[in-house]
C-alpha cells in the first residue's frame, strides 16, 4: 500500500484509483483500519444482512465488531467494543473521522451484540479502541492460533 502525505491512495470497488483523506486527529490509526477493513472486504466478505434496500456486512469477535454497508467508506461505519463504541464517517469537507458513540440501539438494550463498557470510566480513548479493534480482527482472520 501507498501513503502520500496524509492521503491513502486506493482502488474502489470498480478498479478505479482514488484518494481518501483522513481527519488529521485521527490520520494514522484510520489508515491502519481501512487497510485492514479493504482487506477483509476483499478476502473475507460474507453474505450481507439485508436491511431495507441496504447491505451490510458484520466481522469481528465477540468482544470487537466492525458494521459497514455496502457503500464501504461512504456511508456510517460502526464498530462496537466492550471499551466503547466508535462510528467512522466521511465529514462533509470529505475527509474520513472518527467519534465516540454513546447511542444504544435497542437491540443492545436487551443484551444483544458485544458487551459495553458499564461506565465512562471503562472507555478508552478512540485510538486505543481503533488499534484494539485491528488487533483483534488481524488475531482473528489471519493468526487464529495466537
Amino acid at each position: 500500500m501507498q501513503f502520500q502525505a496524509g492521503e491513502f491512495l486506493y482502488e474502489n470497488k470498480d478498479g478505479v484509483p482514488g484518494v481518501r483523506d483522513f481527519d488529521e486527529q485521527f490520520s494514522q490509526i484510520l489508515k491502519e483500519f481501512t487497510v485492514l477493513i479493504d482487506k477483509l472486504w476483499a478476502e473475507h466478505r460474507t453474505s450481507p444482512t439485508i436491511g431495507g434496500e441496504d447491505k451490510f456486512y458484520a466481522w469481528g469477535t465477540m468482544e470487537y465488531v466492525v458494521v459497514i454497508s455496502g457503500r464501504g467508506f461512504d456511508d456510517l461505519i460502526e464498530i462496537k467494543t466492550k471499551h466503547g463504541n466508535v462510528d467512522i464517517f466521511r465529514r462533509e469537507d470529505g475527509k474520513l473521522s472518527c467519534a465516540i458513540n454513546k447511542e444504544e440501539k435497542d437491540g443492545h438494550r436487551k443484551g444483544v451484540g458485544v458487551p459495553k463498557a458499564k461506565s465512562p470510566e471503562d472507555m478508552l480513548p478512540i485510538e486505543e479502541i481503533l488499534q484494539r479493534t485491528c488487533s483483534a480482527l488481524i488475531r482473528y482472520y489471519y493468526h487464529p492460533m495466537l
